[in-house]
């Protein structure tokens, strides 16, 4: 069946739950009005990074806010509030193209259990094949958002056969992970870091209506010269 963008979700689905907190201590629940929307992550003291289409419909920076430090999106760590947030200036909502954000707070991302991840440098290789993992609080097997942070190992796709399963919508800002049927990312878990050796390198973007299809699931790619400059121009990181 064909699949188009805009019937893309925004979206662990068939993943397991989080243990070892410490691996994922960048992992951040993206609130708004106090209700979990995505996921982000901590790249600096008062930065965190998204996905842009995260923020459609959600225009006031005082109604976001993180839970940070907490493996359980309704308790536990603390509550960072948002100052401003910036979108990439070409993101496009219909394509996902340029599906980035950053988020600047008014409380510095600091205490137990919360650092930020490491951001991939530019024109980094990814190379088919290497391994990924993701986390999140997205839809579950069990058709809601779960309590406790899960997590997913995904495969790099070749660009061209991630091209061609998304019938020529994917652009060098992008890449293909996953697809093994019943395993993926879901409703809920946008935004959230992909993460090859402890270093950030994607960010969860898009995927098949349906989650957990033999599909795989498309990331924005960070090491991607427009992507990584808008980062970097907006927070030094």
């Amino acid at each position: 069946m064909r699949r188009h963008k805009q019937n893309w979700q925004p979206y662990i689905f068939g993943g397991e739950e989080v243990r070892n907190f410490s691996e994922f201590s960048y992992m951040l629940s993206m609130r708004y009005v106090d209700f979990h929307v995505c996921g982000a992550s901590v790249i600096h003291l008062k930065w965190a990074l998204t996905a842009a289409h995260c923020f459609e419909g959600h225009i006031f920076a005082d109604m976001v806010s993180f839970r940070a430090g907490s493996l359980n999106r309704f308790i536990g760590g603390k509550i960072i509030h948002a100052e401003s947030f910036f979108l990439h200036p070409n993101f496009d909502a219909a394509t996902y193209n340029n599906d980035v954000a950053v988020v600047r707070t008014i409380e510095e991302f600091s205490g137990e259990n919360i650092r930020p991840v490491p951001l991939i440098g530019f024109n980094f290789m990814l190379r088919p094949g290497l391994m990924g993992t993701i986390s999140g609080w997205g839809i579950s097997h069990e058709g809601s958002l779960p309590s406790h942070l899960q997590k997913l190992d995904l495969m790099i796709w070749n660009q061209n056969d991630c091209t061609e399963k998304w019938f020529g919508q994917i652009n060098l800002g992008m890449f293909c992970a996953g697809g093994d049927k019943g395993f993926d990312s879901c409703n809920g878990d946008s935004g959230g870091a992909l993460v090859i050796n402890g270093v950030q390198v994607g960010i969860i973007s898009a995927g098949a209506t349906d989650c957990g299809v033999s599909f795989p699931s498309v990331f924005v790619n960070i090491t991607n010269p427009i992507i990584r400059a808008f980062i970097k121009e907006r927070t030094k990181v």
